[in-house]
């Protein structure tokens, strides 16, 4: 059921359903199906792109705010707001722990799909974070969190893919821990916030690859001088040595003018024609 709600500035949204006992029996004791039609999608990029272009296949997402299966998850018909789901974190931990054993073992089985297709990444969704830090405290990250980020992350590289952590929001408490846990990538990185891409180069670039960080705001009513300076930013402060993809600072948004997209596209790649 989706309507629009308020809270979400009139963005249609899922209707949240609450999670049960007997959703996540279910859940832990079935595997995931995939209708190969549904694959047609993935497997057309795959053919027409995979030998030239990195594929990333985002990780398992159901209309809803968290996703990934470390985190706040939903699917199947059913969601959870990441303000119902927290106190549950102190009230029913052990129900916690479950709901998110069982998300886990969904995306697992939903990424090592993507990946049997032929994606070379997938892309691990949920948000542990907003924009004045993350979600829960480090301790409680540490404690429900981390182990499912674990999990996912070895099951990528076992299937022979690699990892890519979307997280957007200030994540600088947290990101220390997720870079531990074997990630390949971030992605989902917020200058406009205090994730500067100089810092985070700084502070990981040896051990994870950056994907960012052309601010969404900007690329929505920003000028195309505004963007070309963000990508030249990005490119002096990120790309230098390598582990380094230029993207937006977590998707194309819709309002983005055709002009600023292929600018960003065209000051990374000045060959690029300006007709393309």
């Amino acid at each position: 059921i989706w309507k629009t709600t308020s809270d979400q500035g009139e963005a249609l949204c899922v209707e949240p359903a609450p999670i049960t006992e007997e959703h996540v029996d279910r859940m832990l004791g079935e595997s995931l199906v995939v209708h190969p039609s549904q694959l047609d999608l993935v497997r057309h990029v795959v053919r027409e792109l995979g030998k030239t272009h990195f594929i990333v296949g985002r990780g398992w997402h159901a209309p809803s705010t968290f996703t990934d299966g470390s985190f706040v998850s939903s699917g199947e018909g059913l969601s959870m707001r990441i303000d119902d789901f927290l106190p549950l974190l102190i009230d029913d931990p052990d129900f916690a722990d479950r709901i998110l054993k069982a998300y886990t073992k969904r995306a697992i089985e939903y990424g090592r799909v993507l990946i049997e297709a032929g994606v070379d990444a997938v892309l691990i969704n949920a948000d542990y974070c907003h924009n004045k830090g993350p979600w829960l405290s480090p301790r409680m990250f540490e404690r429900f969190v981390l182990p499912r980020l674990r999990e996912q992350v070895e099951a990528c590289h076992s299937a022979g893919a690699f990892a890519i952590k979307h997280t957007d929001g200030l994540s600088w408490k947290i990101l220390d821990m997720m870079v531990d846990t074997g990630i390949d990538g971030l992605h989902g990185i917020q200058p406009g916030i205090g994730m500067d891409v100089k810092t985070l180069k700084q502070r990981i670039g040896d051990r994870v690859t950056l994907f960012g960080a052309v601010d969404c705001d900007t690329l929505v009513s920003g000028t195309p001088d505004d963007v070309a300076g963000e990508v030249e930013t990005c490119l002096r402060d990120g790309a230098l040595g390598g582990g380094f993809v230029l993207t937006s600072s977590n998707s194309i948004q819709a309002g983005t003018p055709f002009e600023n997209y292929m600018t960003m596209l065209r000051a990374a790649r000045p060959a690029l024609s300006p007709s393309a």
